[in-house]
């Protein structure tokens, strides 16, 4: 087929929950590069507020897809924040100032930019009570993660993360002879065409059934998933009805080639191929 560009990671899933209808702000770090120049357009096209944390280069990641054969080539080399960590907190600190969200999503790729200082900040962010000079209100924190170490992500509302992560988490506790403590209030582990659980309450899982439609492409799931558990998280949807509609954005992702920003619409044409199958 013809090569395309399309968005990636955090920048996919600011995309689908712009067409979700929610007003949406990024901050990333990109490259004073053509990618980086593209996309800032392409964002733009979705009215995304973009933040730019300058960096060395914009990463790219080509994946060549045939007969349900996916080959991946990441460029990263040579990837370096432009910032250093305070600089970066009070970036993000303007920026939840003036944008005062009603969620936040922390999409963790291992580059230096999530760290346990900004998820302490994003984690503690809340509405400013000027008379006490206390936050209240905490703002929910959708997190991403990376590391195997999850203590990186103390005080998030939710730990969203695939099998795979899961099972790194978890040898990790294993080698180190540790307990599995708390960091998020709430779990979900995806599990591909299986479904999603999702951790109500402390030991006690849900498993919302995975949905079975035709499968074209399964990269950008997760980065879909995401933005449906924040799209319905914001609409003040409880975890297991945002699990629910997390898993449909997660099918209708998976029917498409590639990365794509996933609609209402979108949404409605699976319900109606769950319906037909």
């Amino acid at each position: 087929g013809k090569p395309r560009l399309s968005l990636g990671g955090a920048a996919n899933c600011a995309a689908t929950l712009a067409a979700l209808g929610t007003n949406v702000t990024i901050v990333g770090a990109t490259g004073n590069d053509p990618y980086g120049d593209w996309i800032a357009r392409e964002v733009d096209k979705f009215a995304i507020g973009m933040i730019v944390i300058p960096a060395t280069m914009t990463i790219t990641k080509t994946r060549v897809i045939a007969d349900s054969i996916c080959l991946r080539h990441d460029c990263e080399r040579g990837f370096e924040l432009s910032l250093n960590q305070n600089e970066i907190i009070n970036l993000i600190d303007e920026t939840l100032l003036a944008q005062q969200p009603n969620i936040i999503v922390a999409s963790d790729y291992a580059k230096g930019l999530i760290t346990r200082n900004v998820i302490e900040k994003l984690a503690t962010w809340g509405r400013w009570n000027k008379s006490t000079n206390k936050p209240y209100n905490l703002i929910p924190l959708l997190v991403d993660p990376k590391v195997d170490d999850w203590s990186l992500y103390n005080g998030a509302t939710l730990i969203k993360a695939n099998q795979h992560e899961r099972f790194a988490y978890m040898k990790k506790l294993d080698r180190l002879e540790q307990q599995d403590n708390r960091h998020s209030n709430y779990t979900a582990i995806t599990h591909g065409s299986l479904g999603i659980d999702i951790e109500v309450e402390p030991n006690r899982w849900a498993r919302i059934n995975g949905i079975k439609v035709p499968v074209v492409d399964t990269v950008g799931a997760g980065d879909a998933a995401m933005a449906g558990f924040a799209a319905a998280w914001a609409c003040g949807l409880s975890p297991y009805e945002s699990t629910m509609f997390a898993n449909l954005c997660a099918a209708t992702s998976v029917m498409m080639p590639g990365t794509n920003a996933i609609d209402m619409g979108d949404i409605e044409e699976t319900m109606i191929v769950c319906d037909a199958t």
